[in-house]
């Protein structure tokens, strides 16, 4: 720090010791700010995940553990199931990185094919996200939606959605759900033609 004759402060130097401290102070308040907000936020977000991906895997390895199935989330799905994933955005399936780079894109019309080529009955997809709304075929049937309010790490809802991708698995799907509707814990919002026999909408 600048000193004059008799090691007094020049106080003309005192914009910039103002700006040093500041530079000092300021990292130290930030990190501080954001570890106060991870703090308060964690449990929740942990919380969140087990209402979301803890559950569906569950649900899969119980009723469709055999696979395939088309999903967009890998997560708790592929780590405690032994369900054949095929993820419609390409961090545990190559197909779709090879249709986006088609000269018309990746397309609904790509994932109804991919899905018949492999075999999958059922999807389970975030419809929260318009990357994946606009991608899901015409064919595909919702049989039910579970919902997790106030998620923490997302701005919005997140919403699970069921879909008969093969017609014909309608029925089992709508009653694996009602079979396993009374273990889902009651922050998540069961929806759609399920419930509607157990009276839950």
């Amino acid at each position: 720090v600048p000193h004059g004759p008799r090691g007094r402060l020049e106080w003309g130097a005192a914009p910039q010791i103002v700006a040093v401290l500041l530079l000092a102070v300021m990292p130290v308040t930030f990190v501080a700010k954001r570890g106060a907000v991870a703090l308060a936020e964690t449990p929740q977000a942990m919380r969140d995940r087990y209402l979301e991906h803890w559950q569906l895997g569950r649900f899969v390895a119980r009723f469709y553990d055999e696979g395939p199935i088309v999903i967009n989330d890998v997560g708790a799905m592929a780590f405690f199931t032994n369900a054949q994933v095929l993820d419609m955005y390409g961090l545990a399936s190559r197909e779709p990185l090879r249709f986006a780079r088609q000269p018309g894109g990746y397309t609904s019309a790509d994932l109804t094919r991919w899905a018949k080529e492999r075999g999958a009955k059922i999807a389970i997809l975030q419809v929260g996200w318009e990357e994946v709304v606009k991608k899901i075929p015409d064919s595909w049937t919702e049989v039910g939606r579970w919902e997790i309010p106030g998620n923490v790490a997302f701005p919005e809802d997140t919403v699970t959605a069921f879909y008969a991708v093969d017609p014909a698995e309608r029925g089992r799907l709508a009653e694996s759900l009602r079979r396993f509707a009374p273990e889902i814990p009651h922050a998540v919002r069961q929806r759609g033609a399920y419930t509607q026999e157990l009276r839950l909408e």
